[in-house]
This record gives structure tokens, sequence and C-alpha cells, in this order.
């Protein structure tokens, strides 16, 4: 892909606002949502990547998806929480340290999102005690990368089948998940609504619908590429 300096610039952004939530939240109340920023962005890249493959292998293009996931994201992953592991055997008291054990498979089985839903959830008591919360967003992040590539590509076939536009497609899917999201905030409060996939999928759904209609029609008039882009940056910044 061509390298998109604004990507990054949103990337900072996002993670800036996270920082400064957990450190100094009455300067930025809204700032865990940069995480949902980062959740579009990844719905935003991989669907540029999907529907520009040029394997004719599915398969193929799977596995090297796949593989390219796996070499981005596991070695810092495991490198941080061996770090981890071994200082908090030495500073934690056994019962904390059996919780935090509890919690360090499920961020290695892509289930830590359950795993502090059932836990209390993210804004509950004694997070101090939970080093590894925030890895619920790379499992959410990681549960998507098993289903969604596998989806384009049914998109992708459903259009030469029956010439229906993938970004149709995405876009039911986003309303969906966004109408899922809705029913688990009322009859549950944010928790389920704030770990579970079927609630997030709406974002990444945002994302890709925004590639879709970046490739299809906003590519084509460089006017209304610059205002869509200047509109949506305003979209994910007023909320902070």
């Amino acid at each position: 892909m061509i390298y998109r300096s604004e990507i990054d610039g949103l990337r900072a952004l996002a993670v800036i606002s996270v920082v400064i939530y957990h450190f100094f939240p009455q300067i930025l109340p809204s700032g865990y949502l940069g995480v949902d920023i980062f959740f579009i962005i990844s719905g935003f890249l991989i669907t540029s990547q999907l529907v520009k493959y040029n394997n004719k292998d599915k398969w193929q293009f799977l596995r090297q998806f796949y593989v390219r996931r796996i070499k981005r994201l596991f070695p810092a992953l495991f490198v941080f929480l061996s770090i981890t592991t071994l200082t908090l055997s030495i500073v934690m008291l056994q019962s904390d340290f059996e919780r935090y054990f509890s919690s360090l498979i499920s961020a290695k089985t892509i289930w830590a999102n359950f795993y502090f839903w059932l836990d209390g959830g993210y804004f509950g008591g004694r997070n101090e005690l939970k080093p590894l919360l925030h890895t619920w967003s790379l499992s959410v992040e990681e549960q998507f990368y098993l289903i969604y590539p596998s989806l384009i590509l049914i998109f992708v076939w459903i259009y030469k089948r029956f010439k229906i536009r993938v970004i149709y497609l995405v876009a039911t899917i986003t309303v969906v998940s966004f109408a899922t999201w809705i029913f688990l905030h009322s009859i549950g409060g944010a928790n389920p609504a704030f770990f579970l996939l079927p609630a997030r999928i709406w974002q990444f759904g945002l994302g890709g619908f925004i590639a879709l209609l970046t490739i299809n029609f906003l590519s084509k008039n460089r006017i209304y590429n610059n205002l869509f882009l200047i509109l949506s940056l305003l979209a994910l910044t007023i909320p902070l």
C-alpha cells in the first residue's frame, strides 16, 4: 500500500488521547475513544488491502494476510507479556498474581475482551491490579481479523455473481452491528457493548465503508476527497 501520512497522524491522535485519559481523566474525559479511532483505522486499512488483491488463489492470499498479521502483532505482544509476568511474579501477592495469570491466558488466547467483561469491566474498581486490561482491544481486533478477510472475499464473490456492490454489503453489516451496540447498551449497561466484537464491528465496518467509498467514488475527485477527509477528522476529534 501507498504510505498514508494522515493515517499515522490519526494513530498519534488516538494514542495521545488514550494516554491523557488514563493519567489525567479530568482533562480529557472522553479520551478512551482513541481506541474507537484505532478500530476505524483498522477497518479502513484492512478493507483497502482486501478489495485490491490480485492473487487468484484465495487460500494463498489469506495465508499471506495472516502471516503478516502474526509478524506484526505477536512478537511485541509476547515480549511485553514475558517482561510483565516476570516483574509481577516478584512484586505481586500470590492471590493477585493468580488472578493476573488467568488474564495472561486470556490475552494469549485472544479472548481477553470476554475475560475482562466478566471480571467487572473497564471502568470498574481495582483496575490497578489488572495490568493486562488494555489487551481487551487487541483481542477484539484479532477476532475481527479472523472473520473479516474471508467475509470480504465472500462479498467479492457475491458482487461477481449477483452484481451487489461490496460497499452495500459492508454498510449493511455496519448498520446491523450498530443496532446490536444500541441493544446491548440498553439491556446490559455499557460493559457488553464496550467489550464484545458484535457491538464493535460497526466501527471496523465504518472504516471499511470509508475505504470503499474512497476507492469507488472519492478518489476520482480530489476536491470531494479532501473535503471528506476534513469532515472525517472533525467527526473523530469532536467527541474527544
